[in-house]
């Protein structure tokens, strides 16, 4: 069965992997986005359609509307430009720039942000995940990577979170969250630059990332797996993940 399929009414059907290339989404959140249990549950997500005994796929139509909608609800809350005075002189605007680089001076993050950003990456690295994408932690808070202001906002969150872990149990809890996904992924310059200013030395970054990781696993692990034996890096679909040998 291909990845996309055409039905005689010229409805188009989308496959998993197709419906993570439209939306920007990785498995897990398409997935909690359609879970009524779980705390990113979004009832306008569009429900998979049964295409055969193990078999479902996405009606293409419907995730664009939801797209547009979430486009729209995200422009309607910026609210509108407010009028001046040709008198008044209005200082211009700087041009927005298009990298992924925080741009944006963002306001001291709020407690209740920050501490829902902290429990969801301790939830993942509980269930032994190495790495997750800026995206799927800005959406635990409804913030859009598209929008300066949040991926700034998101950074004081990730710098507040990682000072306080190491303050508290000497780990960095956010060299978990990285770039894209891909070979060399791994966290934004800010995260070594803030390492380093909490006293950390390093050589290779994907080595100084590994072994961080691995500290956070030990730490947050159940106790009952210490006993089990070594830590192995497991590939387990499309992530990577740590587990006691014999214990997954």
């Amino acid at each position: 069965m291909t990845e996309q399929q055409q039905t005689a009414k010229g409805i188009t059907i989308l496959r998993l992997n197709q419906v993570k290339d439209r939306t920007g989404l990785s498995r897990s959140t398409i997935y909690d986005r359609m879970n009524p249990h779980s705390p990113r549950h979004d009832p306008s997500f569009p429900v998979q359609v049964e295409l055969g005994a193990s078999s479902v796929g996405w009606v293409a139509s419907e995730i664009d509307v939801w797209l547009s909608s979430r486009i729209s609800a995200n422009r309607s809350a910026v609210g509108k430009v407010p009028q001046t005075k040709e008198s008044e002189q209005v200082p211009p605007l700087k041009p927005e720039r298009t990298d992924p680089k925080v741009d944006v001076e963002a306001p001291d993050p709020h407690e209740t942000d920050i501490a829902t950003v902290r429990q969801f990456l301790e939830n993942e690295i509980k269930r032994g995940t190495t790495s997750i994408i800026y995206p799927e932690v800005m959406a635990s808070i409804h913030l859009w990577e598209d929008k300066p202001a949040d991926r700034a906002a998101i950074a004081k969150i990730l710098e507040t979170i990682t000072k306080t872990s190491h303050a508290e149990n000497g780990v960095l809890l956010s060299s978990i969250v990285h770039g894209p996904k891909g070979r060399n992924s791994r966290p934004a310059d800010a995260f070594f630059d803030l390492a380093k200013s909490l006293g950390y030395t390093f050589g290779n970054l994907e080595d100084f990332v590994k072994e961080q990781t691995k500290c956070l696993y030990e730490f947050y692990e159940n106790p009952a797996n210490k006993t089990k034996g070594r830590i192995i890096w497991l590939q387990v679909k499309d992530r990577i993940r740590l587990t006691r040998q014999g214990s997954f």
